[in-house]
C-alpha cells in the first residue's frame, strides 16, 4: 500500500456516523458517570456506564483511516501539514480561550486556578510534552493524535509509506513491548519518545490504516494480519474485555465499508459527527460547570445533564459553522497560495482522478 493514488474521493459519510457515536459516548460518560466520581457520590448516576476511553479509542481508529487517506491526497508534506493545522487549531484555540475564561472566572472545585503561562502552553496543543496541566481534561488525547501525525508525516517524507504494512506490524510489536514492561514499572523508552510513538494506542491508529487499505483494495491478507495483530495487542495491553470492545469497533468499520451503515447516514448521528471535534473540545469542563450550577439551584442531575448536552451541542455547532470551517478554508488559501507549479500540476491530476 503506497501513498500517491487518490481513490474514493467522495466523502465517506459512514465515518461521520462513527464519529457521532464516539462523541455521544464520551459526552454521556462524562455527564452521567465521571461527574459523580469527581464531584459527588461515585455510586450515584450510572456507575456502570462504559468508560469514555472507548469513545476516544474509536476516534483514534478513525484517525488512522483519515490520516492515511489525507496523505494519499497530499502532493507534499507541506500540504499535509497545512491540512491538519487548518483543521485542528482554529477550533482548538477558540475552545481553549472559552474554557480558560470560564475556568478562570468560575473554577470547579478541583481546579487550582489557571495562569497565563498555562494558557500559552495549552495553545500549542503540546502541553503534555511539557508536563503542563491541560485547560480541559479532554485535551489529553490531542497530543496522542499530533504524535501520530508527526510519525506519519516522517514516513511520508522518507518515502516509507509503501512499506506501511511491515512498519505497522513493527509498530504494534513495539507498542506491546513498551506497555508490557510498563506494567512491571519498567520504562524502556523515555516518556516523550513513548508519547511520540502513540503508546499505548498505536495499534488503533494502525488498524485504521488497515481499514483504509481494505477500502482501497478490498479485503487482503496484509490488512487482515494487521487487524488481527492490533486486536491481539489490545488484549495484551488492556485485557480481553477491552479487546472485545475494539472488536466491535472493527465490526462497525467492516459494516461501514460494506455499505451496510448507509441507512443510518441521515440520522442525527451524522450531524453529531460533523460537529464532533468542536463538541469534544468544549463539552467536558464547560458541561461540568453548567451541571454544577444547575444542581445548586435544585435541578436534578439528569435534567442538568440534558441541559448541558443541549448547550454543548449548540456551542459546538456555532464553533463548527462560524470558526472551524471558515478558518479552515481561509488558512488553506493563505498557506497554500504560493505553491510550486509541480504541486499545482499534481493536484490537477488528483482532481481529474477524483472527477
Amino acid at each position: 500500500m503506497s501513498a500517491g493514488r487518490v481513490p474514493h474521493a467522495e466523502r465517506f459519510h459512514e465515518l461521520d456516523l462513527l464519529r457521532g457515536v464516539a462523541a455521544l459516548w464520551v459526552v454521556a460518560f462524562h455527564y452521567l458517570r465521571e461527574y459523580h466520581v469527581l464531584y459527588g457520590d461515585p455510586n450515584a448516576g450510572f456507575p456502570h456506564f462504559p468508560d469514555g476511553i472507548g469513545g476516544v479509542k474509536l476516534f483514534f481508529l478513525i484517525s488512522g483511516f483519515v490520516i492515511f487517506m489525507t496523505l494519499e491526497r497530499s502532493a507534499t508534506g507541506r500540504e499535509f501539514v497545512v491540512s491538519r493545522v487548518s483543521r485542528l487549531y482554529p477550533a482548538y484555540w477558540t475552545a481553549v480561550l472559552i474554557t480558560f475564561t470560564v475556568g478562570y472566572l468560575w473554577p470547579l472545585p478541583d481546579q487550582t486556578g489557571y495562569s497565563l503561562s498555562q494558557l500559552a502552553v495549552n495553545l500549542s496543543m503540546l502541553q503534555a510534552y511539557f508536563y503542563v496541566p491541560a485547560v480541559d481534561g479532554a485535551y489529553w488525547s490531542l497530543a496522542v493524535e499530533l504524535s501520530f501525525y508527526v510519525v506519519m508525516l516522517a514516513l511520508f517524507e522518507l518515502g516509507l509509506l509503501k512499506r506501511i504494512r511491515v512498519i505497522s506490524l513493527v509498530w504494534i510489536a513495539l507498542d506491546v513491548t513498551i506497555m508490557l514492561f510498563r506494567q512491571h514499572h519498567i520504562d524502556i523508552v523515555p516518556y516523550r519518545l513513548g508519547m511520540l510513538l502513540s503508546v499505548p494506542y498505536a495499534n488503533l491508529f494502525v488498524a485504521g490504516i488497515a481499514f483504509y487499505d481494505v477500502r482501497r483494495r478490498g479485503w487482503n491478507r496484509g490488512a487482515v494480519l494487521i487487524l488481527a495483530a492490533s486486536l491481539a495487542a489490545q488484549a495484551a495491553i488492556a485485557g480481553v474485555g477491552d479487546a472485545g470492545v475494539v472488536a466491535l469497533f472493527f465490526l462497525a468499520f467492516a459494516l461501514a465499508l460494506s455499505g451496510r451503515l448507509t441507512v443510518f447516514c441521515r440520522s442525527p448521528l451524522l450531524w453529531l459527527g460533523t460537529i464532533s471535534y468542536s463538541l469534544y473540545l468544549t463539552h467536558q469542563m464547560l458541561g461540568y460547570r453548567v451541571i454544577m450550577s444547575l444542581k445548586s439551584l435544585g435541578v436534578s442531575h439528569l435534567t442538568a445533564s440534558a441541559i448541558a448536552t443541549v448547550g454543548a451541542l449548540a456551542l459546538a455547532s456555532l464553533i463548527t459553522l462560524l470558526v472551524e470551517r471558515p478558518a479552515q478554508r481561509a488558512l488553506r488559501r493563505l498557506l497554500l497560495k504560493r505553491r510550486p507549479k509541480a504541486v499545482e500540476a499534481a493536484q490537477l491530476v488528483g482532481e481529474k482522478i477524483r472527477s
